[in-house]
């Protein structure tokens, strides 16, 4: 159906071939997702200004560390 697809000089017809099998595509082939991407991070308690992001990306620019003073963990 791609070939005919291809080789229809209409784009009307064109575009009827190509829904015809996005519908083939739902209904008879499965998707079923293999791999996830997970992320874990170490951070240090004194690194402030550091956020996950869904790209990953990290501004370090707006990322500081703060000094831990001797009493914080009591």
């Amino acid at each position: 159906m791609l070939g005919q697809a291809e080789r229809a000089g209409d784009p009307a017809e064109r575009a009827a071939i190509y829904a015809e099998l996005e519908t083939i595509l739902r209904t008879e082939v499965p998707v079923i997702p293999l791999y996830t991407y997970i992320k874990s991070y170490a951070i240090d308690p004194a690194v402030k200004g550091w956020y996950p992001t869904l790209l990953d990306l990290h501004p370090l620019q707006s990322v500081w560390l703060e000094r831990q003073t001797a009493d914080a963990g009591q």
